[in-house]
């Protein structure tokens, strides 16, 4: 547990100075400060509300962009000739973000005490994930720990830009439908009704078309908030009842792995994960049935977590990886050939490594495809659904001007 110290110090010519500092002990601050040069007068723990609150947080803290700007900036001043131990504590002294910081410094603490970076970053799990952690400790006993850093670095960002791809394939279309809703929603709630009061003292009669949509206005201002409760329950019905249950996470894996258009980017996605995963733990001497628990517990599909079970057990049980992938819809012909080929030639790592770019590359050209086909569809939704509100609402004025 990492706490905050206030210290009263003398420097090497006698001058006093003051500070605050976070540390795990006053003996490891004491530490700290004696390796600066500096003659320790006093130390005393405080805490105030500030300080408090920034030790509340919720799950992680560390999110994934932090992560790799970390791995990024330590890789950098390690090949600059600095030492793992100084680069955490220019790290921690730099960051604007205290809860960050605050677990920068532990691990600081942690190395200055002779704690392996691996270790010191296992006391944070959920910051740090399992794969890292495996392969640092694999980088540190290997001797080869920058290169090691580099590659967790670039297998992170890459991830996190395919990701990052695939949520703005998602994001667009969603936008674009909520805009469409909101102005109809406006049209039927707020113009509509104004419209209808001046018509009817005209007594004009109400075309169809404006006569379902105002009996869908009424409709929607009678019973909107019963309609909004039940779709509420039925979301948190779906999630707590459906999604969080095994079962449930797995028709919901099946279903959007066999989605028309949007399932074979879920697909290679995963297949890219697998791969990418699977190649940089192995590369850098991970035990493969351990490479494999661990992306087992990266991938957040359902469908792929019970392959990587069931291809855990079989190497357990002396089984070639492959064996549990071969006629599964999850898996391409290619990537179950490609890594039976890579077991017989004993070129694993290396096979993994070229259906990680191979798939990557397709992920993106899965998603151009995508927004190819998806675009012009919601284009004409959209102008369609507006446009049909707006000639719905202006029929009435047609029907006054024939009048007339």
């Amino acid at each position: 547990m990492i706490r905050d110290y206030k210290y009263i110090a003398l420097t090497g010519e006698g001058k006093r100075i003051k500070g605050a500092l976070e540390a795990p002990s006053k003996k490891a601050l004491a530490q700290h400060l004696y390796d600066k040069g500096l003659t320790v007068v006093e130390i005393s723990e405080y805490s105030n509300f500030a300080s408090k609150l920034s030790k509340i947080t919720f799950g992680r803290t560390i999110k994934e962009g932090d992560l790799i700007f970390i791995l990024k900036q330590v890789s950098s001043m390690m090949k600059a000739g600095m030492r793992v131990v100084d680069a955490f504590e220019v790290l921690s002294s730099q960051t604007q973000q205290k809860v960050i910081r605050r677990i920068l410094s532990h691990i600081y603490f942690e190395l200055s005490a002779g704690s392996h970076l691996s270790d010191a970053m296992g006391l944070y799990p959920k910051d740090f994930p399992p794969l890292l952690v495996n392969m640092i400790k694999n980088g540190e006993e290997s001797g080869d720990i920058i290169n090691t850093i580099d590659n967790v670095a670039s297998y992170y960002e890459q991830n996190r830009e395919i990701r990052g791809e695939i949520l703005g394939a998602l994001t667009t279309p969603a936008v674009y439908i909520l805009m469409a809703i909101g102005v109809s929603i406006m049209i039927v709630t707020v113009v509509l009704p104004n419209y209808v009061s001046l018509f009817e003292s005209t007594n004009v009669e109400m075309p169809l078309p404006t006569q379902i949509l105002l009996d869908v206005s009424y409709f929607v201002f009678d019973y909107g908030l019963y309609i909004l409760a039940i779709l509420v329950s039925l979301a948190l019905t779906f999630y707590f009842l459906v999604y969080r249950t095994e079962k449930g996470r797995m028709a919901f894996g099946i279903f959007i792995t066999r989605m028309p258009v949007f399932g074979q980017v879920v697909i290679m996605f995963n297949l890219s994960m697998i791969a990418s995963t699977l190649s940089q733990m192995v590369s850098n001497h991970v035990h493969l049935l351990d490479a494999i628990k661990s992306t087992e517990r990266i991938i957040k599909n359902a469908v792929y977590q019970e392959r990587m079970r069931r291809i855990a057990a079989n190497v357990e049980n002396g089984y070639p990886i492959s064996k549990a992938m071969e006629n599964h819809f999850a898996f391409t012909p290619i990537f179950t050939k490609m890594i039976s080929l890579g077991e017989r030639s004993g070129s694993l790592d290396e096979m993994l490594d070229n259906l990680a770019s191979y798939y990557s590359k397709d992920v993106k050209v899965q998603i151009t495809r995508l927004r190819k086909r998806v675009e012009p569809m919601l284009m004409i939704f959209i102008y369609g659904l507006v446009g049909g509100l707006v000639m719905a609402v202006l029929l009435p004025s047609f029907s006054m001007m024939e009048a007339i």
